[in-house]
């Protein structure tokens, strides 16, 4: 919650309230009252993001939930709102009355310290849910869309995917957070646990060596990409590849399902737990 403030604030780091929500999607996905407030009021005056009133009553709801103040007060009027139909307008189109916008959040406050009751609690707020993908069964990637390439990387079975691409029954996929690979240091500017790739077209590999047959080049990274560091043997990164960065399975390997953000997330962070 306070990395998200500093970040909205420009307070000991420059101003970025793209990152700011970032953090605080994180604060609000463990549960901060605080972060769901200011989540949902971004959603509502689109800052950084569209107009998304669904989402807005959703995070304030929550919010609203724990009793805080300003969400509870926020939430009876998106209730109104939404019984009269009412609707933020977009961007730049005009309208003959003016819409009223909820002021900016007061981002000093710890959110611990609001302590309000509410004794009318407003009903929960709909978990919205969307189309996600995970494997069938344990999968191995290929480096191609097809059988007779090589293969490189084991995802277990049930493991949430993001799919990439497709080719007429295979599709290129990728961990929610990224393949865990290898870099060569002469590729990889390092700041602690992150680092930039340096250097265009650069191929990571699955093992800290340039043996193709059981360590093969993976696609390839653009300079500026940047990456999360995991491990370092000898001249070797095991990094987080980016998203873009991924390998091929057939098509029949993967199954849809429908899912809240808040059960894909912990999915995956249970995965990251198990080693994936």
């Amino acid at each position: 919650f306070n990395v998200g403030v500093a970040f909205w604030e420009g307070s000991g780091v420059k101003k970025n309230r793209k990152k700011a929500l970032f953090w605080w999607r994180k604060s609000a996905l463990a549960g901060d009252s605080g972060a769901q407030f200011n989540l949902g009021l971004a959603y509502y005056i689109g800052e950084e993001q569209p107009v998304d009133m669904d989402l807005a009553e959703r995070w304030i709801g929550m919010a609203a939930d724990q009793n805080h103040p300003e969400a509870q007060r926020f939430y009876n009027i998106l209730l109104q709102d939404s019984s009269q139909s009412a609707s933020v307008p977009e961007p730049g189109v005009a309208v003959e009355e003016p819409v009223e916008k909820p002021p900016t959040p007061d981002l000093t406050t710890d959110s611990t310290e609001q302590t309000a009751s509410f004794s009318q609690q407003p009903p929960a707020p709909t978990i919205l849910e969307r189309p996600y993908w995970k494997t069938a069964g344990v999968v191995k990637l290929h480096t191609e869309g097809n059988s007779s390439s090589a293969t490189f990387y084991v995802i277990p079975a049930g493991a949430p995917v993001e799919v990439l691409d497709d080719n007429g029954g295979w599709n290129r996929i990728t961990l929610p957070g990224g393949l865990k690979m290898w870099v060569f240091e002469n590729y990889l500017r390092v700041t602690g646990d992150n680092g930039v790739i340096a250097g265009t077209g650069v191929r990571v590999r699955p093992k800290p060596f340039t043996d193709n047959a059981s360590s093969p080049p993976v696609g390839a990274y653009r300079n500026g990409d940047l990456v999360t560091i995991l491990d370092h043997q000898g001249q070797w990164y095991m990094i987080r590849a980016p998203k873009h960065v991924g390998g091929w399975v057939k098509s029949e390997q993967l199954t849809s399902y429908m899912d809240s953000e808040e059960n894909r997330e912990a999915l995956w962070n249970e995965m990251i737990a198990k080693g994936l």
